[in-house]
């Protein structure tokens, strides 16, 4: 049950972050979506990507 539970919370991530890789070929200049792309790829482990994408909306709006 706890692995179908991953299973399930790692596909929500990939989802949401395909939606805000959608998001950001629409609007690459939205700090908000950079922000929440950070917080998504953080929570599957992937740290330095994740802090990428902050520092990409720190530095769109500062």
């Amino acid at each position: 049950m706890l692995e179908d539970s991953w299973h399930f919370s790692q596909k929500d991530n990939t989802r949401a972050l395909e939606a805000f890789d959608n998001a950001i070929s629409l609007k690459p200049n939205n700090a908000v979506v950079w922000h929440g792309r950070g917080i998504d790829i953080a929570k599957v482990g992937k740290l330095i990507e994740a802090l990428d994408a902050f520092n990409k909306a720190i530095s769109l709006n500062p």
